[in-house]
């Protein structure tokens, strides 16, 4: 078995995910699962998944990882669920506090129980608001049993997010 680690990252219908929130997030996808998989049962006194701790091993300690072009959050959501009903390990992130910037007419707009956290107000008049939001998944297995759910979906590209960003 060839296990590895597929980060899924969501870049295309969120204009607010820049180049340094789209390597935090994916970040936090990996960490996930590790903590998930390797230090909850650890800590609960359990074993390690012996697919996980060869993964682990390979490519130097870190893993092989591959990062993949998703499109969207229902898109992603979907590939969590087909995966984790196939056996796989798959979950999806969610910042709480993920930060999106709309202007004062919009923030009018937004149904108070969308906020996590009160809008700030700017100077410039813009308002930063927080949300609940998926911003990344992973799923973890065997890359030729994973293929039929991934296959379709390309390697995220190094120029996905503009430039600048």
């Amino acid at each position: 078995m060839t296990a590895y680690l597929y980060i899924l990252s969501v870049t295309k219908d969120m204009p607010s995910m820049g180049r340094g929130k789209a390597v935090a997030h994916a970040a936090h996808a990996a960490n996930l699962f590790t903590y998930e998989h390797m230090v909850k049962p650890l800590v609960d006194g359990k074993g390690v998944d012996s697919a996980v701790l060869e993964w682990h091993k390979s490519a130097d300690g870190f893993g092989t990882t591959i990062a993949l072009d998703i499109g969207t959050v229902e898109v992603m959501n979907a590939i969590v669920d087909e995966a984790d009903k196939a056996g796989f390990m798959a979950d999806t992130v969610r910042d709480p506090t993920y930060p999106y910037m709309v202007d004062a007419e919009l923030v009018q707009l937004i149904r108070p129980e969308i906020h996590t956290l009160d809008p700030i107000r700017l100077d410039s008049g813009m308002y930063v608001c927080h949300r609940n939001q998926a911003t990344a998944a992973y799923v973890f297995g065997d890359k030729e049993a994973l293929a039929l759910i991934l296959g379709k979906f390309n390697l995220l590209s190094n120029d996905t997010l503009p430039k600048g960003r």
